[in-house]
């Protein structure tokens, strides 16, 4: 079995490759580190492939793990904060919105700048999400 330190002298066509033999399917538009950190992780998980035994307790783990399994998924599929998740990593908004000018530029402000940008976004949200309501038939003002 390789070593991290041997997959570290691989390209990523040869990680693909070594993935292959030992029955992973790599992504190769990740980087490196992160390919070898899913083969690494795929050897410990598999002993067959590491030669080595698993303990008691690593049994009792991926039995519970098989277990849970059907409550996990549902509790990640009603959930939206890790559809929001899923879908903003598989698309890269994430990365684009950390990237973008404004959040640059916004972060740069300090002062009573910063709290102007802070309030005055704020009251136009609030505007905007009140006509909406209005419009509809509704409100979020207490006195509305």
């Amino acid at each position: 079995m390789k070593s991290e330190k041997e997959l570290k002298k691989l390209t990523k066509l040869q990680l693909d490759e070594f993935g292959r033999t030992i029955g992973i399917e790599l992504d190769r538009r990740l980087k490196k580190d992160t390919l070898i950190k899913h083969l690494l992780e795929h050897i410990s998980a598999n002993p067959d492939i590491s030669g080595k035994k698993p303990t008691f307790m690593e049994k009792v783990i991926k039995a519970i793990r098989i277990i849970l399994w059907p409550l996990i998924t549902l509790k990640n599929i009603l959930n939206g904060n890790w559809w929001a998740e899923k879908i903003g990593n598989k698309t890269g908004i994430y990365d684009m919105a950390a990237e973008s000018r404004i959040r640059s530029w916004a972060l740069g402000l300090t002062g009573w700048k910063y709290w102007a940008y802070q309030i005055g976004g704020g009251l136009i949200f609030v505007i905007i999400i009140e006509f909406i309501l209005n419009s509809l038939g509704l409100t979020m003002l207490p006195w509305g």
